[in-house]
């Protein structure tokens, strides 16, 4: 589980560096970027930058840790392109899921599996 949460943490980062470009942005959301918003969404991609290396870190040892961490980086940064490419207007709503799953994933890892 921990990959996937790499993962979505990397989706939501690359998301939101995406929306922070005024092209991308307009393309997305079909209005102008404010400098505010801009802040915000850098601000967001980088604690979910962060984030997503947290989790990677205690996991394994370091040289495993760097290639897992950029093998995520990459298959979320294909997927953001992808998906600029051929449905900007979805973006936001798949970044926004990402965000809700990224967050909402640490906790079923609180409760013990029976068996």
């Amino acid at each position: 589980m921990t990959m996937l949460h790499q993962l979505l943490c990397c989706q939501v980062a690359f998301t939101a560096l995406c929306l922070a470009m005024d092209r991308h942005h307009e393309d997305a959301m079909e209005r102008p970027l404010e400098p505010c918003r801009r802040r915000w969404l850098r601000a967001l991609a980088l604690l979910a930058f962060a984030l997503s290396w947290v989790t990677v870190w205690p996991r394994t040892d370091v040289g495993i840790a760097w290639v897992e961490w950029v093998a995520q980086l990459t298959l979320a940064a294909v997927s953001v392109v992808a998906l600029t490419t051929w449905r900007p207007r979805w973006m936001a709503r798949i970044a926004t899921v990402s965000a809700t799953a990224a967050l909402l994933l640490p906790t079923l890892n609180l409760f013990p599996s029976t068996g």
